[in-house]
C-alpha cells in the first residue's frame, strides 16, 4: 500500500517507548521500501524495573529503530532524558506538542488578575485530571480551568 500510494514520509507515533507491533512494522517497512522520511515518534517512557530480559530486549529494539528509522522524536526533555538515561537512545530530537490558542471570531484574552490552566488530551486517570481538579478546591485566588478533550469511559 505505501509503495502503491506513493507514500514518501511515515511518521510512526508511539504512545511509549518500546511501542507496539505495529510501530515495528512501520520502521521495517518503511526501510525496506526506502522512503525519504521514516520517524519514530515517542510520546512517553512508561518503563519502571525490568527483569534482565526485557532490559536486554529494549536495548536491542533501540538499537533496531536507531538503525532503521530516519529521525527519532519525542515530546518532551523529560522523555528525551529517560530514553537517553537508561540507555536506550541518543540522538533524539524533541518538538513539543502544542496548539495555537485562537478563535476566528475573536482574540481570547486572559486576565492578570487570575490564574489560567488548560489541558488538551485523552481524558483519562493516568493523564492526571483529578489531581488538577482536585488542587483547584484548595486554591484560593481566581482560577480558570479550560479542559478539552474525549473519552468514552472517564468519570470524574
Amino acid at each position: 500500500m505505501l509503495k502503491k500510494n506513493r507514500i514518501k514520509h511515515l511518521y510512526s507515533h508511539s504512545g511509549g517507548w518500546p511501542g507496539g507491533k505495529l510501530n515495528r512494522l512501520s520502521i521495517i517497512t518503511s526501510f525496506i521500501l526506502g522512503l525519504r522520511t521514516n520517524v519514530l515518534v515517542i510520546h512517553n517512557f512508561p518503563i519502571s524495573n525490568h527483569s534482565f530480559f526485557k532490559k536486554y530486549f529494549f536495548k536491542s529494539y533501540a538499537l533496531f529503530v536507531s538503525i532503521l528509522a530516519t529521525d527519532l522524536v519525542t515530546v518532551s526533555n523529560s522523555c528525551r532524558n529517560s530514553l537517553v538515561n537508561y540507555g536506550f537512545l541518543k540522538k533524539i530530537k524533541v518538538i513539543y506538542n502544542g496548539i495555537s490558542v485562537f478563535n476566528k471570531n475573536k482574540q481570547i484574552k486572559y486576565s492578570s488578575e487570575s490564574f489560567t490552566i488548560g489541558f488538551l488530551g485523552e481524558l483519562t486517570p493516568r493523564k492526571g485530571i483529578h489531581l488538577i481538579l482536585d488542587a483547584c478546591k484548595i486554591i484560593n485566588d481566581k482560577l480558570t480551568i479550560k479542559i478539552g478533550g474525549s473519552s468514552n469511559d472517564y468519570k470524574y
